[in-house]
């Protein structure tokens, strides 16, 4: 049994990456087995069998669990994560499109068990475990099993599992479940290094208030990636109305890449929003709901702008309804407001969630900020036949990638008829319109997945491109088109913005930067990869699973080649500290003290006028009043 338990973990480092000491963690792992064969024995000899039968039960759906999380999101659960499991019925599909029949192999010692135990097994009534020899096998195992045989201690569960496996993993986050203070968390950060910098600027920004004035639609696409614009698949454009946006007034950047927490999609719009780093304990929503926030719709709303969030799934998922209002959006148009017209996947189409928004936009007071989520391409990018209208290649065919392509080609097609009705209501030449992926759609480590698109890439499917996630600003009229090809991430969403509409925020610290101006990116990354890691101009680093600096991995971007690990550790050094200064700022709530009704506020033109009424006057009060 303990042999096919050692199968059972084995299965998993083929995936997320074998321990360091591969020897050493297995026989950590036996001693605690071992350890735990004789509790039972001990302690409740006469249920033992069914108990046995339980644990290897137990044993094999948290290696499946695991299995599962870390094909999707390339990296381990932790503990805290079941609270998760409610919403294990909404992304049913997703799990059961990750899952493959060998898996049933992890639950092939439960039957053995059982036919062992009624076959071959001599029942002997009465009989019970010698106490004393057991109590003292049993300790010596159990100390054994967590005795530190190698130089480094374990500082965190990462190393837990880089050493000694997966089990002392998910064992050593049992203590610490609960996420830390941000006074513990944070000891070499204070306040003042906390505040926003208050910057002198000497000069005009590149494209200061280009868009100043005009209505702002915001549009975050579920699982867009990079990789799918200006794509030739067999002569077909995955993406036209996409590619058509990029040949007039528009600023395309290439090189942008997701940057998320425990909230996936939820922490993308935290984080283009208000250019802080998302909590790698829970939902950026969850975790600072009651927190005060100076992000771009809270911006907007302060100087007359009507915000607006669009998204047509349940109000309460990723706790949207609460923290909506605390982030100044006026309205959430939820599902509860759309016509359930056409609905498959995760809810209404996208076809008819754009229309209908459009329809909301042309009542709408001007100007205003219009946050649009997309549903449709959402994994497993399960489509009506009558949809998939992409000839795939025969290779591709149930796929995931095939099928990817296809649920991105229809979201794209909605993108065009979003187009064609704001020009329709005369919203399309006065707006800015700003499109960008929530997180990559293909993960990076899945066999299959790298197969096929090294195949339709021809080169070597890299984890720095299943990162990569487009962002697309089109301000229709203004001549202005070109690739920017700095490096940025979503924390750079913000101040980009804020250039474009010709406001100078000064009351809040932006982690991000203005990418039109910025000499050279930088992007920090926590999940997929771990704290440390981060992506600039000329090269990915990629922090160890293990917290060792030493035994991370570095390439170049274009060469493949790899770096010199001495020359990340300035950049490494970088995204820990800007990572601590954010969770100190969130966790002590300092935003409310930076921003208060006798300091002054953003800035912007003077040329740029901003209607008022009397309803927006009191919506303004009754906010600062709570």
């Amino acid at each position: 049994m303990l042999v096919f338990t050692l199968c059972k973990f084995t299965a998993l480092y083929n995936l997320a990456g074998k321990p360091h000491n591969m020897l050493l963690a297995a026989l950590r792992t036996s001693i605690l087995l071992l350890f735990l064969y004789i509790l039972i024995n001990l302690v409740i000899a006469k249920r033992s069998f069914l108990i046995r039968i339980s644990f290897h039960g137990s044993l094999a759906l948290l290696v499946l669990s695991d299995l599962l999380y870390f094909k999707y999101f390339n990296i381990l659960p932790e503990v805290r994560d079941l609270q998760f499991l409610k919403v294990l019925p909404t992304i049913w599909d997703s799990v059961a499109s990750l899952f493959s029949g060998i898996y049933l192999l992890l639950f092939a010692d439960v039957p053995v068990l059982i036919i062992h135990h009624y076959f071959f097994t001599h029942k002997e009534k009465g009989r019970y475990p010698n106490i004393v020899p057991s109590l003292v096998a049993a300790s010596l195992m159990l100390v054994l099993a967590f005795t530190d045989f190698s130089t480094s201690s374990i500082k965190s569960s990462g190393q837990a599992y880089a050493n000694f496996g997966l089990l002392h993993y998910h064992i050593s986050q049992l203590k610490g479940t609960k996420p830390d203070k941000a006074d513990d968390n944070n000891s070499n950060i204070n306040k003042a290094q906390a505040e926003p910098a208050r910057k002198i600027v000497t000069k005009a920004p590149r494209y200061f208030g280009l868009a100043k004035g005009r209505n702002i639609i915001v549009i975050q696409v579920e699982a867009l990636q990079d990789f799918v614009i200006n794509l030739n698949y067999n002569g077909q454009e995955p993406t036209p109305n996409l590619n058509k946006l990029l040949q007039k007034d528009s600023i395309y950047f290439n090189r942008f890449y997701q940057q998320l927490g425990k909230g996936g999609t939820s922490d993308a719009e935290f984080v283009t929003q208000n250019s802080l780093y998302p909590s790698m304990d829970l939902p950026a929503y969850s975790k600072y709901q009651n927190n005060k926030f100076l992000g771009l719709p809270m911006i907007l709303r302060d100087i007359g702008y009507n915000t607006m969030a669009f998204h047509a799934y349940k109000p309460e998922f990723w706790n949207r309804q609460n923290i909506y209002p605390m982030m100044g959006y006026n309205r959430f148009i939820n599902m509860h407001d759309f016509s359930p017209e056409e609905i498959f996947g995760w809810g209404l189409s996208d076809k008819h969630f754009f229309k209908q928004s459009a329809k909301f936009l042309s009542s709408a007071r001007k100007p205003f900020y219009s946050f649009l989520i997309t549903l449709s391409s959402h994994h497993p990018y399960a489509l009506p036949k009558k949809y998939k209208t992409i000839q795939l290649q025969p290779e591709h065919e149930n796929t995931t990638l095939g099928n990817y392509i296809q649920a991105i080609h229809y979201t794209d097609d909605a993108l065009g008829l979003f187009i064609e009705e704001l020009k329709r209501y005369g919203l399309y030449e006065d707006s800015m319109i700003a499109i960008y992926g929530d997180h990559g759609g293909i993960s990076c480590g899945v066999a299959e997945n790298d197969r096929l698109m090294s195949g339709l890439l021809c080169h070597e499917y890299s984890f720095d491109e299943s990162l990569n996630v487009p962002l697309i600003i089109h301000i229709p009229g203004t001549t202005v088109n070109e690739t920017n090809i700095i490096v940025g991430g979503q924390m750079d969403f913000l101040p980009t913005m804020l250039n474009l509409l010709g406001i100078k925020e000064q009351r809040t610290k932006l982690f991000g930067q203005d990418l039109l101006n910025a000499e050279s990116g930088f992007v920090a990354s926590q999940s997929n990869m771990i704290k440390g890691s981060f992506i600039d101009n000329y090269k990915i680093f990629v922090m160890s699973r293990d917290g060792i600096f030493e035994n991370s991995k570095a390439w170049n971007l274009s060469s493949r080649e790899p770096v010199d690990l001495e020359l990340c550790r300035d950049g490494y050094e970088r995204a820990l500290r800007d990572i601590k200064q954010s969770e100190y700022i969130l966790a002590n709530d300092l935003i409310k003290e930076f921003v208060t009704l006798g300091d002054s506020k953003s800035t912007i033109d003077s040329t740029m006028k901003v209607p008022w009424d009397f309803m927006d006057m009191v919506v303004r009060l009754f906010t600062y009043a709570l």
